[in-house]
């Protein structure tokens, strides 16, 4: 939710109204113009010269941490990335900082990630990204849906 309550980013949907009913358009608008934060992230260069991980997140990046944000640094014209690798490898710090590695090459300023709701490990995820330097130094907000 946002940080007023009395403006809902999608107010429920009334029991009587029917998918027909909705203008899914002035409810996306809605929404938007809602959450607008202000302000403006400005993502500086990821430098190479030093651990990223231990500057955002107080720990030596893992091997394939290292070799990630290596890669996505090396990267000339970056889209999507995909990273797979077991549970408690350090995907959402690398996901993180991939963000902000990508939203400076391309000159980006904005961030989703979507979380399952309603699990044990989105606690987790969320104090990881509580974490992030970007986050704290531009007061981000997290958005719940659920």
């Amino acid at each position: 939710m946002n940080d007023d309550q009395e403006k809902p980013l999608f107010p429920l949907i009334r029991v009587d109204q029917s998918w027909d009913d909705l203008d899914m358009r002035a409810r996306f608008h809605n929404a938007i113009n809602t959450w607008y934060l202000g302000g403006e992230w400005d993502p500086q260069k990821v430098e190479d010269t030093s651990d990223p991980y231990q500057i955002r997140w107080g720990f030596h990046a893992r091997p394939v941490q290292a070799t990630m944000t290596k890669a996505i640094g090396e990267t000339t014209d970056p889209g999507m990335i995909i990273v797979e690798a077991p549970m408690g490898i350090g995907k959402t710090e690398i996901a993180l900082l991939a963000a902000e590695q990508l939203a400076y090459i391309r000159g980006q300023d904005g961030l989703f990630m979507g979380l399952p709701t309603k699990q044990p490990v989105t606690r987790c995820l969320i104090g990881s990204i509580r974490g992030w330097q970007p986050w704290q130094n531009h007061k981000m907000k997290i958005l719940k849906l659920n």
